[in-house]
């Protein structure tokens, strides 16, 4: 596959994966400290909101592991991933056994947890994430209170002028 071989558009594709697994896990984080301590009484303070930004974190926090380990075990494959190098270089100050180990472990947890979140999302009110593709994709493209239009416009106008039915 392109996607994982060592071309340009590998490299572009993981190191764009490993920006955005950053990104998503740096905003998961801020959510989680806005929802736990900051708590605004705006927010609706629910178990399932904080379960699936755990969920969020776990899952993001694994994939570093897993692509870290990863750069251990292939050190002149795709180096494209500036996070998972971070990651890396802290597996690296442990045996190979053990980040092999935790690579696996990794690499587990975030395809569990993917299963268990798409589980969970028809019983909550995160299922938005799955109905709005559909939503989006067969919406109605009409502006909102049109009228319905007459196809023989001209027609009606025609009989108008010509003093339509009146003799």
């Amino acid at each position: 596959l392109f996607f994982f071989g060592d071309n340009p558009l590998g490299h572009a594709y993981h190191f764009v994966k490993d920006i955005v697994t950053a990104m998503v896990l740096v905003a998961a984080l801020a959510a989680l400290f806005h929802r736990v301590v900051l708590k605004p009484s705006r927010l609706t303070q629910s178990m399932e909101a904080t379960l699936i930004l755990l969920i969020i974190i776990v899952m993001m926090s694994a994939d570093f592991i897993y692509w870290g380990s990863e750069l251990l075990k292939n050190p002149t494959g795709n180096q494209a991933e500036p996070f998972a190098k971070l990651a890396a270089g802290w597996l690296a100050t442990m045996d190979a056994n053990t980040w092999a180990t935790l690579g696996t472990i990794g690499f587990w947890t975030h395809s569990g947890l993917v299963l268990l979140f798409l589980n969970l999302l028809p019983h909550g009110k995160h299922f938005h994430v799955i109905t709005s593709i559909p939503n989006v994709f067969f919406g109605n493209l009409e502006a909102a209170g049109k009228l319905p239009g007459d196809e023989n416009i001209e027609k009606v106008l025609r009989e108008e002028d010509d003093g339509g039915d009146e003799p």
